[in-house]
């Protein structure tokens, strides 16, 4: 995630709409679940820094299970 912060950055400042932001997001990261685009989307900026990845990728999961 570390390393694609800056294009997921560009994608939100460029987004005409959250929705927009999501599907960039998702596009970029290759998921194919919108729902941890969503995920990643409503994190924190601490839980985008690569030490908190762990976190994050439980974080997305248990958004995916409960959409599920």
């Amino acid at each position: 995630m570390g390393e694609a912060l800056d294009r997921v950055a560009q994608a939100i400042v460029t987004a005409a709409s959250d929705e927009d932001a999501i599907a960039a997001i998702a596009k970029l990261l290759d998921i194919e679940e919108k729902v941890a685009a969503d995920a990643i989307y409503h994190s924190s900026l601490r839980e985008l820094r690569p030490a908190n990845a762990e976190r994050l990728l439980r974080r997305v999961e248990q958004h995916s299970s409960q959409q599920e």
